[in-house]
């Protein structure tokens, strides 16, 4: 007896694309739900060191006196350094993700390990590089604000990174995601496209440093359970949003003319019907 395959009694209708890329995340979330949950099983995996330096750390603290103001500057310190090598690990696990949802919002078919594979081949090395470099800009600035006793001088430095800096990080990321070119050309259109998108990717960068709020909390357990929750379940919807924002901007800005081909692709465009 033959096996019965199961399949659609309707072929694949265009028009029942989104024709926005916000629509889009909403039809991903209904109609590719399971691919989603896997992007959150990945980025759980990957947070695994965030979680272990948490711990060595909450453990260094406890064997600190309160009053030990500098060794509980360098203890800080050290953290920062953890914090940036996580970045380093992390990197890795967008790279891999990224390709997904870059597929998913180009409405082409997912062959889910094949692809994460592909996306850290293609995007880890750059992903890395630039991680690597903020990653040191960012400590630099951690740095100057300890040396300078957190004078004006040095939180300035320190909240230029994240007024500047962390934002164009978010921009050569998702360029990296969709192009390819090397990393200080994408550092020269990260400020492009971030001029043009200011609100937005300020929002979505406080949205992405909703685990830092792990710094109020003592209970260790409370601050696993909101990484895993963050990573599992949030992460990924902050993702599509970015990476969607990101294609929205690209391609009215860079796709129309440069890359016709690739313009609003994914999306249900009635201009194109032909009748």
């Amino acid at each position: 007896m033959k096996k019965k395959i199961a399949h659609s009694n309707k072929d694949f209708d265009y028009s029942l694309l989104p024709v926005t890329r916000r629509k889009q995340v909403f039809y991903l979330y209904k109609s590719r739900f399971g691919v989603i949950v896997s992007i959150g099983l990945i980025l759980l995996l990957f947070s695994i060191p965030l979680i272990v330096f948490m711990v060595m750390n909450d453990l260094s603290l406890s064997n600190i006196d309160p009053n030990n103001v500098n060794a509980l500057a360098f203890n800080s310190f050290i953290f920062q350094i953890f914090i940036v090598v996580y970045l380093l690990i992390y990197s890795i696990a967008i790279s891999a993700v990224s390709n997904i949802i870059r597929i998913l919002l180009y409405s082409e078919g997912v062959f889910f390990f094949k692809d994460l594979l592909k996306g850290i081949k293609e995007n880890a090395l750059n992903n890395f590089l630039i991680s690597l470099m903020y990653g040191i800009v960012y400590l630099v600035s951690y740095f100057v604000m300890i040396i300078t006793n957190f004078n004006a001088l040095g939180i300035i430095s320190f909240i230029l990174f994240f007024l500047i800096f962390a934002p164009s990080y978010l921009w050569i990321v998702a360029e990296n995601t969709f192009y390819k070119n090397n990393v200080f050309s994408f550092m020269k259109n990260s400020f492009f496209f971030f001029s043009k998108n200011i609100l937005l990717t300020y929002i979505l960068a406080i949205g992405f440093l909703l685990p830092a709020i792990c710094i109020f909390f003592k209970n260790i357990l409370l601050k696993i359970c909101i990484i895993v929750v963050y990573e599992f379940l949030i992460m990924p919807l902050f993702l599509f949003v970015f990476y969607s924002i990101s294609l929205n901007s690209f391609d009215k800005y860079v796709n129309l003319e440069n890359y016709p081909a690739i313009h609003k692709k994914g999306l249900y465009d009635p201009s194109k019907d032909i009748l």
